[in-house]
């Protein structure tokens, strides 16, 4: 059954919302799972976008974009906001988490932080410029996505799926 179809007996109410989830569930959680890398998240963010689905479901036009890639839309939005509220500081040590906390680290720790951190730089480094700077503005410098594309003259949802790419890229090659 064509997307359009299915969207408009969801809307409806002649097919159940499940047959259109079931139809896109493993595709959402294998393109979540490749960027965060943890089933447990994975599972909440791949239901938070079948609830933004759901709920903007009446806003869907075909006639604008396919189901498929307004499906992408939302995937990407989800996972953004999740690792954007991940990079933000706890409140206090008790807030995060063991894997979190500083530790007071010995000379071999430091050495292995230290070649990580080099093999990161230098991965930075091979990626094109565009991926580079979008990167780079948006997680480093902390600027909004209207800055960074604006910057690099394209839009925010390129700047968005060109820093998705580069994040790919990078966690590839290290």
């Amino acid at each position: 059954m064509p997307d359009a179809e299915l969207v408009c007996g969801v809307i409806e109410g002649r097919i159940d919302f499940a047959v259109l989830q079931r139809k896109y569930e493993r595709k959402v959680y294998g393109r979540l799972y490749r960027l965060v890398r943890n089933h447990a998240d994975t599972e909440e963010l791949t239901q938070d976008v079948f609830v933004r689905l759901f709920e903007g479901l009446p806003s869907f036009d075909p006639s604008r974009a396919c189901l498929c890639t307004w499906l992408y839309s939302i995937t990407t939005n989800v996972v953004m906001s999740y690792f954007r509220t991940k990079r933000r500081a706890p409140d206090s040590l008790d807030a995060m988490r063991e894997w979190e906390t500083p530790s007071v680290a010995g000379p071999e720790e430091l050495h292995d932080v230290d070649e990580r951190r080099t093999r990161m730089l230098k991965s930075v480094a091979k990626l094109e410029p565009l991926d580079r700077g979008v990167l780079i503005g948006f997680h480093v410098h902390d600027e909004a996505w209207r800055v960074v594309a604006a910057k690099h003259g394209c839009s925010e949802r390129h700047a968005r799926y060109r820093a998705l790419v580069a994040m790919r890229k990078l966690r590839e090659s290290i």
